[in-house]
């Protein structure tokens, strides 16, 4: 009787690449030993698994045998395990099946006791006297800081007896997967025009992005992001095309959430709005009600809700460019604005529709920012980047930035707060990147991030280009910290918003996640998604 030796290759890549484990190699060959079928005293390994930066195509290296190498690229996506088994010097009209069985509670899984699969379950593919061929097979969907026992089985029947019996690999492979963490997940992108410039609010966990520019001219559709389904719908159209304008969700007078999207370019011309519109998501639609904006007519505005003294969301609009018409030129001029307005959400009545309140801001760049990006947690409101003018009137060199600003209302609700620098960036300063925070709990801890990514910069000569690094700034230890590469293209004018899922998805333990999408990069307009857990 022929001596059977069967080796196992298990090659698994989890659902995150931890920074500190980049690059490195886990050999992982595997010897499979059974009294009843299978005798071997020595076995070596011979396979290597590669961990990749990214996640969706980590490089797998393999070598079958000694001196025989073979290098092939696999798309893997969240918890995917690749299997493989070499059986060499079997005889063909002895086998039957061949597979993997595998378990999260007993240490040596076998198919009468644990989850399996029979890879290999048809004889008849082998020729006489063809003894070797190699088992592939994958697990999908494995849960993160998890324990699981895996190892292979043949299945065999005795000629002389007719007795059928299974061999497994008495070395187990015992394996625990990582705490997912710092990754980003592609994400369904949308069936609308690729676009940069949208503006974006949250209700009740679903996602609105609103308008944008295609090329040149705003749009004027409105998309829904569900990231529980991972869908996308469109509600009704906006009243007015826009790109370049901001967006926020307050409380409204029926008491219900609505969406406010304003200021922004409506035309091909670049003629900039002082206009707010009003969506409701309880019925569909939009008041169209001329709601002017007090501070004037502009664009690449930042705008943020905080909590106000009656625990309703409060919002605040400002900056960005504030153009004027200029009869002589016959053309707008850049007029960057320093200046902040809060929104009265008490006085949105019948008889005043809408009262902006100007509030008090010190500590800002002289002349103001132009395409800064904000975000805010609870009562504290956070902007970074963005670019000034050495002139008032806009027309000196542009001069980016790389400044955390952080506003606090809680010392005067009524006349507003100070800007405050706090960290200190070491990433190259930029306009126009994406942003968003997160509040969550992790190790029993409880963490609160500022993310932000993407954005164009400049280099010594002034050439312009996209970025596509992405950074976080750890409020408890107020420290930054250099993470994941956002995985889309490089590009600026993305969307960046925060949701909280309902699901764990695949046993990852944090809910709370943060997007980016969209934008332009340096070929196309882009209408990508991507998912970043923490």
């Amino acid at each position: 009787m022929k001596k059977n030796i069967i080796y196992l290759t298990f090659l698994f890549v989890i659902l995150a690449s931890c920074s500190k484990e980049k690059g490195a190699e886990m050999t992982v060959g595997r010897l499979i030993t059974n009294e009843t079928l299978i005798k071997s005293n020595s076995a070596y390994p011979y396979a290597k698994a590669v961990l990749d930066s990214v996640l969706e195509k980590a490089t797998i290296i393999d070598s079958l045998l000694p001196g025989q190498t073979s290098t092939k690229k696999d798309t893997l996506v969240r918890g995917y395990a690749k299997l493989e088994a070499y059986f060499y010097d079997i005889d063909s009209l002895r086998f039957l099946k061949a597979g993997f069985c595998w378990s999260t509670t007993n240490a040596f899984p076998e198919i009468t006791n644990s989850e399996y699969r029979y890879t290999v379950k048809d004889s008849t593919i082998f020729e006489e006297n063809m003894y070797e061929f190699t088992m592939l097979d994958s697990l999908r969907y494995l849960k993160t800081d998890t324990r699981y026992y895996l190892r292979s089985f043949v299945i065999a029947r005795d000629l002389r007896s007719g007795r059928v019996d299974t061999g497994y690999n008495q070395n187990v492979l015992d394996f625990r997967t990582r705490i997912a963490e710092d990754v980003w997940f592609y994400k369904k992108p949308f069936s609308g025009l690729s676009r940069s410039e949208a503006a974006t609010f949250v209700i009740d966990n679903i996602m609105y992005m609103a308008g944008g520019e295609n090329g040149s001219y705003p749009l004027n559709d409105l998309w829904a992001y569900n990231p529980n389904t991972d869908s996308w719908t469109q509600p009704a159209l906006l009243p007015t095309p826009r790109a370049r304008g901001v967006a926020f969700a307050i409380i409204g007078k029926a008491d219900y959430y609505v969406g406010y999207i304003g200021l922004g370019i409506i035309d091909a011309q670049g003629t900039p709005s002082d206009k707010f519109e009003i969506y409701s998501p309880e019925h569909n639609t939009w008041d169209e009600s001329y709601r002017k904006f007090e501070g004037g007519a502009r664009h690449d505005a930042v705008a943020f809700t905080l909590t106000g003294a009656d625990g309703r969301p409060v919002a605040y609009v400002g900056f960005g460019c504030n153009d004027i018409f200029k009869q002589e030129l016959n053309a707008y001029v850049h007029h960057p604005a320093s200046d902040l307005y809060k929104y009265n959400i008490k006085a949105d009545t019948a008889a005043s529709l809408l009262t902006w309140n100007s509030v008090g801001v010190s500590g800002l760049p002289t002349y103001g920012i132009v395409e800064a990006c904000a975000t805010s947690i609870g009562n504290r409101a956070y902007i970074f980047g963005g670019y000034k003018h050495k002139t008032a009137d806009g027309t000196g060199v542009k001069e980016y930035q790389k400044n955390l600003f952080i506003y606090d209302n809680l010392s005067n609700q009524e006349i507003g707060g100070n800007f405050a620098i706090i960290g200190d960036f070491p990433g190259l300063p930029r306009a126009n990147a994406a942003m968003f925070s997160l509040s969550f709990t992790k190790d029993n801890q409880n963490r609160s991030f500022i993310y932000f990514g993407t954005g164009r910069t400049a280099d010594a000569d002034g050439k312009e280009y996209y970025l596509n690094d992405f950074w976080g700034f750890d409020l408890q230890q107020a420290s930054w910290v250099r993470l994941s590469n956002y995985k889309g293209d490089a590009c600026e004018g993305a969307i960046g918003f925060h949701v909280k899922k309902n699901h764990d998805d695949y046993g990852l333990n944090v809910l709370d996640r943060g997007y980016i999408g969209t934008g332009r990069t340096a070929k196309k307009l882009s209408n990508e998604i991507w998912e970043y857990l923490p």
